[in-house]
């Protein structure tokens, strides 16, 4: 017989015993984890549901474990579940003393890697000088430490910021840089999102055949890895034809 929906594994039995046993607010998430768990009806969402509660586990059993950092990671993961269902501002308030703990403790990529989460969650609730200042301080612990492929990330983030403000020749001139920084990065999303926004500032601007030549390479590389991005970029061409 399968497991039942709504109740832990039997391999997962120890780790349910040691949470139960940490405090209260500990037995509180727990419960209201799987209170969320049997209540969902959205058979989409049911993942999300399991990665929440398994991520409330972690984060206690590292805590009763006195091991702050494993602590202090499973609240991050926790926090990107929120940003993914678009809860920005939750995500930030969990994130901030995420990031506190990576800066006292000096990791780094840790801490750069928080601190450009915040940034795009700043962005995506508007505030767009919090999310370059963020992203900005970001892009140079990357760029420090030579790790090409968040530089070119972060790169695009920026553009995305600047682009989202209006501010279209700041946006072009970091989405250029996530193309020159990211060429030995080995990613080529990070390469075709570069291509794709650029893309969206030239036909903003009417240069319809420096649009084309983006989105061209954008297509060829989203479909190439199967992204949903490709679904927009296919439309984005296709609005250019008609306008002809």
């Amino acid at each position: 017989m399968g497991q039942k929906r709504g109740s832990p594994s039997p391999a997962d039995e120890w780790a349910w015993a040691r949470v139960f046993g940490c405090d209260a607010a500990g037995r509180a998430a727990v419960r209201d984890a799987w209170s969320s768990l049997r209540s969902e009806t959205d058979t989409t969402r049911i993942s999300a549901v399991y990665a929440r509660l398994w991520n409330v586990r972690d984060s206690l059993l590292f805590a009763a474990a006195s091991d702050p950092h494993g602590g202090n990671t499973a609240r991050a993961n926790l926090a990107w579940l929120l940003y993914g269902e678009r809860q920005y501002a939750e995500f930030i308030t969990e994130m901030r003393p995420v990031l506190a703990f990576y800066e006292e403790t000096g990791a780094d990529r840790n801490a750069a890697i928080t601190l450009r989460g915040i940034g795009l969650a700043e962005a995506a609730l508007g505030q767009f000088a919090e999310s370059a200042s963020d992203l900005s301080q970001a892009l140079g612990v990357f760029t420090r430490m030579h790790l090409r492929l968040d530089v070119a990330m972060t790169w695009n983030g920026l553009g995305e910021t600047h682009q989202r403000a209006g501010d279209s020749q700041q946006a072009r001139a970091a989405f250029t840089e996530a193309l020159r920084t990211g060429a030995g990065s080995g990613s080529e999303f990070e390469q075709a999102r570069a291509h794709h926004r650029l893309g969206e500032i030239a036909a903003a601007a009417g240069d319809r055949d420096t649009a084309r030549e983006h989105w061209a390479y954008a297509l060829d590389r989203y479909r190439l890895l199967g992204v949903p991005q490709a679904a927009e970029v296919e439309t984005a061409l296709a609005g250019l034809e008609t306008h002809r």
